[in-house]
């Protein structure tokens, strides 16, 4: 019974959604089934009928008018079998294509209101893989049920006429239908089970589809001759899904081959009952060839009524994945304050760890970070500084730690806090889109401003490179598309910084910002950051390359997720500690006149 409430009440939501979505269509589509649930015992009867009338005609020369009639109206009902049938398939796509942009849709809102930790969960990302591979499957459902009750409807109406003749027809029928059932309810439940056990396989064979095709990954896969070991990992992955899948198969079908032997032996003994009649005289030849007929009309739509059943008891589990998807905790706005400007920031007592992991990353960490003031944070890889800026930015929670003009970020509309900040993470996004659009992603609403953007773009060194370009600021960038023009990494790198200053946030986090320039590049670029951004931002410079950090007020150290030292670089250079001991292994990276060069600008 649980089984039955289960998928019922998956039924019914996804009839809910479709309803909602697709009113018209689905109205439509019922009137359709309806006309079609009508023809299959109408045609049965319209055989039988011209049968027993060409009988009559050729026995005692009745009318060929009749003859005519039956024949005629046969043929009628099958072209508007046909007719219905194509009308049907053109409204279920029109059905599909609604409901897959209003489930898209709301998709992308749902996932924009979930914390950002979770989809760095891989049990989240299987979730999201299969509510994303799956988006017509509540639609599919729906038009599952709606092909269920149409057919069933039909198997009635055949069931009847049959039992009109004979009542034992009825459970001749029924024996063979029960086994069938039990088939395919079995195989839906497995099937969805497998599906679940083989979404990472999935997962990483686009992954590895993907670098195989992306010419960002592609450059390093050739050159280190790896295209062999990846495609035995994709082989790997690959064969493990199709072997299991083909494993389900067979084990299906050697059930269901069971279960048809099982409707030839109903078959057979319906077809020698009706022999039986026909020769005790009690039907016609028509009323015979008419059973024969329906018998085999009712175990074909049988097929089709337990294979509807099964989709939808095997969608019943999809729709479960995608009703806990939207019922996941979505970051609260309501009520909460806004922010209009970001007056200070300050990190008080933040400890910080993964989910289910023991280590903690961030340990006791305090900063103070007031209007204007432009910081440095520095530290060897894996010290914890990206941890740091996503905690500071709001992408991480973390209760009490994080205030911003004294107020817990917790309690922020983190959007509004967002809209004053701008970021330039260490894993940029490359919009392959044209030069203008990348840089106004900054500030979409502002996209009109074309003079803020070029000036953002001269600070930054990128301006002359895109008015050398064709079609300068609307230039397709990359080559993913037709015309597209292709970035070096520095070039993709000052464009990205170039979409953060355009944002002009009251506060500018930079992550690894200059990490694929050149040293002199590198100091002319934080240069002049520093000396043209305005009095009142503030900067956070998160670096494990130390040239530049001589510009920053202070400068933090963290190693292992604690602050070690701060200071100002003359100061952490006096102290001879673990700052000290970073410069002096990469000072010679940067040539001295370099570095007094821009002292002295």
């Amino acid at each position: 019974m649980k089984i039955i409430k289960n998928t019922l009440t998956s039924y019914f939501y996804a009839n809910k959604l479709t309803w909602k979505v697709c009113k018209k269509q689905f109205i439509l589509l019922m009137l359709i089934k309806l006309l079609s649930a009508a023809l299959p015992v109408t045609l049965i009867w319209c055989t039988e009928r011209l049968i027993d009338s060409i009988s009559t005609f050729i026995t005692t020369g009745g009318q060929i008018r009749d003859v005519l009639f039956y024949f005629i109206l046969e043929v009628l009902i099958t072209l508007s079998t046909f007719f219905l049938q194509k009308v049907s398939m053109v409204v279920e796509q029109k059905m599909k294509d609604v409901f897959k942009l209003d489930f898209k849709k709301n998709l992308f809102n749902k996932q924009q209101m979930l914390p950002y930790e979770m989809f760095e969960d891989h049990d989240f990302q299987n979730t999201l893989n299969r509510v994303n591979a799956n988006d017509t499957k509540i639609i599919q459902m729906t038009n599952s049920g709606v092909d269920f009750f149409s057919n069933i409807m039909s198997l009635i109406g055949i069931l009847v006429y049959l039992m009109t003749i004979s009542w034992w027809f009825g459970p001749l029928l029924l024996v063979g239908t029960i086994p069938l059932i039990v088939v395919q309810f079995k195989f839906g439940r497995k099937k969805y089970e497998l599906f679940k056990f083989l979404t990472p396989f999935g997962r990483k064979e686009y992954y590895i589809n993907d670098l195989l095709n992306k010419p960002n990954s592609l450059h390093e896969i050739r050159l280190y001759s790896i295209e062999d070991f990846l495609i035995q990992k994709w082989i790997s992955s690959y064969q493990t899904s199709a072997t299991n899948n083909l494993r389900i198969l067979i084990s299906q079908n050697k059930w269901l081959m069971l279960t048809q032997v099982i409707q030839m032996v109903v078959y057979f003994l319906s077809g020698l009952f009706a022999i039986l009649l026909i020769l005790r005289g009690v039907i016609l030849i028509g009323s015979f060839v008419a059973i024969l007929q329906s018998i085999h009309r009712i175990q074909g739509t049988l097929n089709t009524v337990t294979g509807s059943l099964s989709d939808i008891y095997e969608s019943s589990f999809l729709i479960g994945d995608f009703k806990r998807f939207l019922g996941l905790e979505e970051i609260n706005y309501s009520a909460k304050k806004k922010i209009n400007k970001v007056i200070n920031l300050e990190v008080s007592g933040l400890s910080f760890k993964y989910p289910n992991s023991p280590k903690y990353i961030l340990k006791d960490v305090n900063i103070s970070i007031p209007q204007g003031k432009k910081i440095a944070i520095v530290g060897v890889n894996g010290s914890g500084k990206t941890t740091l800026l996503k905690c500071l930015t709001g992408l991480y929670l973390t209760k009490n730690a994080v205030k911003v003009n004294d107020i817990d970020l917790e309690e922020v509309d983190i959007k509004s806090y967002h809209d004053r900040i701008a970021v330039l993470s260490q894993n940029f996004n490359r919009y392959e889109f044209t030069a203008k659009e990348n840089i106004s992603f900054g500030k979409i609403h502002e996209s009109h401003k074309d003079k803020e953007m070029q000036e953002a773009a001269i600070k930054t060194g990128i301006h002359s490179y895109i008015m050398g370009l064709p079609n300068q600021y609307e230039s397709i960038l990359g080559r993913l598309f037709s015309k597209g023009n292709e970035f070096s990494g520095g070039q993709w790198q000052k464009l990205a910084l170039t979409r953060t200053l355009f944002r002009n946030g009251d506060i500018v986090f930079l992550d690894e910002p200059t990490s694929a320039l050149d040293p002199k590049s590198e100091l002319e670029l934080i240069e002049s950051l520093f000396n043209t951004t305005s009095a009142t931002q503030s900067i956070v410079f998160i670096t494990h390359r130390l040239a530049a950090t001589r510009f920053a007020d202070e400068i933090i150290v963290l190693k292992d997720g604690e602050i070690v030292e701060s200071g100002s670089h003359e100061e952490l250079i006096q102290l001879e500690g673990e700052y000290y001991t970073l410069y002096e292994h990469q000072k010679q990276w940067y040539s001295e006149t370099n570095i007094r060069e821009a002292e002295i600008r």
